[in-house]
């Protein structure tokens, strides 16, 4: 029966039994099959499941097998011969193997198809080259370890397919298969242990005993249950391998891309984005990798949820975060190597995105093998635990003692109901120690009959709180309220009933969740007996339970160098008395030093702190004040102290879209104001915006700034006229943190200063920002290597450059570029613009007056924002730019104001009027005509700067939704303002430099009915006159360099809208009508009527 010689393997004995029991089973195969003649069809089945049967109790050896199969071949020596000999066996294993499928074929028929199975795997046996040590995680294995599976699992999935349950449990079943195949790969990668193979092959076994029991019954709803029921068991023993083969199918991955996961969710939310602006956008080159396209974004929207769930969250499981990291590392190396063949298309990178495909392909598979395992472990209880504890003042407060009293006033006193009372600022500011002041402080402890302290963690919950504050306000010993068996609403409950006692005062330190203390609140009773709750945090929360919230300031020069004599002489006590140095100020820091040097702390008392621990070990003969400077620098500062410490809790407790906004300060100047608007810009170029279906994605944007500074981490730095936020900054601290940060997180390779970029950034190929900012007033020159790896930039800054006269050639190619700000000689912008279709933000700066504009301009559909200094164009075959949000600075006269209706979406316009005469069918006349804009129905803002001669009568034509309006140097006689004064929806409003002209400005009642701002500034207005009724809504008066104006109209005083005036150098007639208003308005009872008067001018004779 055999068509060859079984050869024989003396060198490894579990080889040979292994290859002795295939020949055993062959041999009995055949003898069923020659007893099948006899028995007759009827008997058919039965032998064919025997013969299954003890083809499927072989799997373990097989495994086996697969595994010492190395081993067996380095006993023949050399590898050719080697390659030949197992080869040999696995022939003569398929000889036979055909030899019985040849063998009475019309009664081997059912049997027939199960030896095939046997002959599949034996090929793919002799096909795969297992010569190596240690088996690698390869895509072939892979196929190999499917095939392998579903012929293990053949007996019990064929008796499955004939009792038709197959069809209604294939997904359940599935699951088995996927848990099977991964942890028959680690077994074959990782090595044999007895804990595997034992879990593999008990799995099998229970899966055939539980198919055998089903015992064909009709499918209904419990068999169903029951399935369900069986499975999850059968997975659930695989559980314990499940992290072994996360980690080690991980570790045989090829290396990772090096880029910031900070945020995955939005990383692959952007690689979306952007593939499908490729094929939106029809590139021809893209037509031949367009389906490989469409197919993974398939994948990433089936793979969004899971990362959603895991990242997010931040799991506990740390292999389910690595399989969401490196999914997510696919991802964007297909992005890359599409950008690639976007730049070049060739065979070579349509290659390298095959291979990416197939990665991603067979890496599916263990994202939803983690999905099986991806349920949540608690955390022990004695890791969550908090201890209570009740502060003792161990940190000096100096200064703040206006802030102090204040809180005193509103503890104390302040009414007889329950008040919540924030404290909020920035990390390190000293929150907590002004909270301990007060918990401490000798009249607080008369006046209240309970007091606890507890310090909120993010881990804990809220029944333990409760226990803690419980633990502080009664008897220690008790067991009752010491044990952790309670239920949690016995807690809450107790609590509530031990504070009905008396007055209460409760402080809940760094309180990081709102959801925290508003669940915690309701086992706070209101007595109206005046208990109070103080609650500091890092982060200002809206909540309706929140009194008004107490900021805390930085600390004045003064008070900086107060604390730090503080802090410094307190600390050198700690040294051994011979080295104990002499109190400051000394020889080697005389005051005038020890000011410099806390004024270099910028207000922030940690920082004083950490400063004073850092000079009392210098050396006596230092200079102080240098090493100072150098301690405060990006790479010195980590040495000074552990700010970082506090400020990485906040970092910690942020979202992962949050972490790179905060982290992408490092990327612009230190110690300078930020303007939000080119900040934001920034942030939606980065993509760091995730997906929002009603905003806009600029005011996403603001609502991420909003948030930072509502966790003290941004400081505001201007307002807008409109009370919106226009300039921002951090402290050093945070500044150095994020530069700190963004290496450890390989986050941006930038740096903040343009000089030490290219000393300490590294070369990364996938750059995709190049931000180059500088401290010099005039821009640097252009380097030469600005250039080198910039295929995949999506933001490239070079407003601190003078680029010269001509647009760089290597920009043509940036077809990725979202953000580009440049500043140079130009007088021309390059056709080729329009090449760099994905440009969203584009800002030119130009030195040499005009700046031509082409007509590709106009096919830049992406672009929301133009800033252009001065620029000109043509009126011919323009297309429309829907997108345009922002435009400034164009040129336009009459005849080419037509020209904005291409700008149907623009919300904000600065532009220049130019001098057009001609004949009003509005007035009837000959008159000025300034360019037509009604028709911006979107327009809010705008701003105009007139160049000409005035030609009376004039005619303007503004959108009726314009809120914001500023003029400069029209030098139009104040009669022509009626037009103005007429806009429905008119907000704010600045008349600045000659805007109007005249000594008398007269405004009657009800004109500006909305207007809420008013700036005069560089007029030779000499009489301002105003109805009682005139500007109703006016809110904030600002004059400046108003030298010719006598007084402010003494009407205002008796505005019910009014809250604010400035006053700058105007004359001293002008400032005291502003003093005289505020009198009024105090006496009017608005107490917080505030004015303003800096550098007055007499008034002239």
């Amino acid at each position: 029966m055999c068509a060859r010689t079984w050869i024989h393997m003396d060198e490894d004995n579990d080889v040979r039994d292994f290859l002795n029991r295939i020949q055993l089973l062959i041999t009995n195969a055949g003898r069923d099959l020659h007893l099948l003649c006899d028995i007759g069809s009827s008997e058919q089945d039965r032998v064919t499941y025997d013969t299954l049967q003890e083809i499927w109790l072989l799997k373990p050896d097989m495994i086996l097998f697969l595994r010492l199969l190395p081993k067996f071949v380095r006993a023949f020596g050399v590898v050719p011969s080697a390659d030949e000999i197992p080869a040999r066996y696995i022939e003569s294993l398929v000889d036979n193997l055909e030899f019985l499928l040849n063998y009475k074929a019309d009664f081997v028929a059912p049997v027939k198809e199960k030896l095939e199975v046997i002959k599949g795997i034996l090929k793919i046996l002799k096909g795969l080259k297992l010569l190596h040590t240690t088996i690698e995680f390869t895509r072939e294995l892979d196929v190999f370890a499917v095939v392998f599976v579903h012929f293990i699992l053949e007996a019990p999935m064929t008796k499955l397919n004939s009792w038709s349950y197959l069809p209604v449990y294939n997904d359940v079943v599935q699951k088995l298969q996927i848990s099977l195949r991964l942890l028959l790969i680690y077994i074959l990668c990782c090595g044999i242990h007895n804990e595997s193979l034992t879990i593999f092959d008990l799995v099998v076994n229970e899966f055939w005993s539980f198919i055998n029991s089903l015992d064909n019954r009709e499918p209904n709803e419990d068999l169903g249950k029951e399935f369900d029921l069986a499975i999850s068991r059968l997975v659930q023993k695989m559980e314990p391998m499940a992290s072994k083969i996360l980690k080690g199918t991980i570790e045989k991955q090829k290396p990772a891309l090096s880029f910031s996961q900070i945020d995955s969710l939005g990383c692959i939310d952007l690689v979306s984005q952007n593939l499908l602006r490729l094929l939106d956008h029809r590139i021809d080159s893209i037509a031949p990798v367009a389906h490989q396209i469409e197919v993974v974004l398939f994948d990433i929207k089936n793979f969004r949820p899971f990362l959603e769930g895991n990242v997010d969250q931040q799991g506990e499981r740390k292999e389910v975060l690595d399989v969401c990291k490196h999914m997510t590392n696919l991802f964007v190396k297909f992005e890359c190597v599409v950008d690639k063949f976007v730049l070049y298309p060739s065979s070579i990178w349509n290659n390298h995105l095959d291979n990416v495909t197939e990665e991603i392909k067979h890496f599916k598979k263990i994202v939803e093998f983690s999905q099986i395992y991806m349920g949540k472990k608690d955390v022990p209880s004695d890791c969550q635990t908090s201890k209570p504890s009740t502060p003792t003042i161990d940190e000096a407060v100096v200064g703040l003692e206006d802030q102090i009293e204040i809180l005193m006033v509103r503890v104390i006193r302040g009414g007889a109901e329950l008040k919540t009372i924030p404290i909020f600022g920035m990390p390190g500011i000293g929150k907590t120690t002004l909270a301990k002041r007060i918990y401490n402080d000798r009249r607080i402890s008369d006046h209240f009959d309970i007091q606890a302290w507890c310090s909120v963690s993010p881990g804990h919950k809220v029944s333990e709180l409760a226990q803690d504050i419980l633990i502080s306000i009664v008897d220690l010993s008790s067991d009752t309220y010491k044990s952790k068996e309670g239920k949690g609403l016995e807690y809450l409950d107790r609590l509530r009933k031990q504070l009905h006692s008396g007055r209460y005062l409760i402080v809940l330190d760094e309180v990081w969740n709102s959801h925290i203390f508003d669940e915690l609140h309701r086992c706070f009773p209101d007595n109206h007996n005046g208990s109070r709750i103080l609650v500091t945090s890092g982060r200002k929360y809206e909540d309706p339970l929140f009194d008004e919230p107490l900021l805390v300031r930085l600390l004045t020069p003064e008070e900086s160098w107060e604390l730090l004599q503080v802090k410094y002489n307190h600390l050198r006590f700690c040294t051994q008395e011979e080295f104990r140095k002499p109190p400051i100020p000394n020889e080697n820091c005389p005051a005038e030093v020890g000011k410099e040097i806390a004024v270099k702390c910028q207000g922030l008392p940690l920082a004083i702190v950490l400063v004073a621990g850092f000079l009392v070990n210098l050396e006596d003969n230092s200079d102080w004040l240098t090493i100072t400077e150098e301690a405060f620098s990006s790479e010195t500062n980590r040495d000074v102290g552990d700010c970082n410490e506090i400020i990485e809790l906040s970092y910690k407790n942020m979202p992962g879209y949050l972490r790179q906004c905060f982290l992408y300060f490092a990327a612009l100047p230190m110690s300078t104001e930020i303007s939000v608007l080119k900040l934001t810009w920034l942030w939606v170029s980065e993509g760091f915006l995730r997906r929002d279906e009603v905003k806009k994605p600029e005011e996403v944007a603001e609502d991420y700034l909003n948030d930072l500074m509502g966790r003290s981490l941004v400081m505001e730095a201007r307002r807008s006229s409109k009370g919106g936020l226009k300039s921002c900054r951090i402290h050093n601290y945070l500044y150095h943190f994020c530069q700190d940060k963004s290496k450890v997180e390989k986050f941006l390779p930038v740096a903040s200063r343009f000089e030490a970029f290219f000393l300490d950034t590294p070369f990364i190929p996938l750059t995709r920002t190049k931000i180059y900012s500088s401290e010099r007033r005039r821009p640097s020159p252009l380097p030469k290597s600005i250039f080198r790896g910039v295929d995949h930039v999506r933001v490239l800054d070079l407003g601190c450059i003078n680029i010269g006269n001509t647009f760089h050639p290597e920009i043509e190619r940036l077809v990725h570029l979202r953000f580009l700000s440049l500043q140079g000689d130009m007088t021309v912008i390059p056709s080729w613009i329009s090449k760099l279709w994905n440009l969203e933000t584009f800002l030119v700066k130009g030195r040499e007056g005009e700046i031509a504009l082409p007509d590709t301009f106009f096919s830049m559909k992406r672009l929301r924002h133009a800033h252009i200094d001065n620029f000109t164009f043509s009126d011919s075959n323009l297309s429309q730019l829907d997108c345009l949000q922002t435009l400034s600075t164009p040129s336009l006269s009459y005849d080419t104001g037509n020209i904005m209706r291409s700008y149907p979406s623009l919300q904000k316009l600065k532009c220049i009027f130019l001098e057009s005469w001609g004949h009003s069918e509005k007035l009837g006349e000959s008159c000025y005509r300034f360019p037509v804009l009604d028709f911006l129905n979107q327009l809010e803002s705008l701003n105009v700067i007139y160049q000409g001669r005035v030609l009376l009568p004039c005619e303007f034509n503004f959108p009726s939704n314009l809120k914001k309006l500023t003029l400069s140097k029209f030098q139009l006689p104040w009669v022509e303002i009626s037009a103005i004064s007429a806009l429905p929806n008119l907000e704010v409003l600045k008349l600045l430099s000659e805007a109007f002209e005249g000594g008398e400005w007269n405004v009657s009642d009800e004109e500006f009915a909305k207007l809420k701002f008013l700036k005069l500034g560089n007029l030779n207005i000499t009489l301002w006159n105003i109805s009682d009724d005139a500007f109703p809504s006016l809110e904030h008066i600002v004059l400046q360099n108003c030298k010719q104006l006598i007084e402010i109209p003494s009407e205002f005083g008796d505005s019910c809208s009014l809250q604010k005036i400035e006053v700058f150098m105007c004359g001293e007639s002008v400032s005291q009508s502003a003093r005289n208003i505020e009198e009024s308005q105090q006496d009017n009872g608005k107490g917080k009527f505030k004015v303003t008067i800096q550098n007055p001018n007499p008034i002239r004779d």
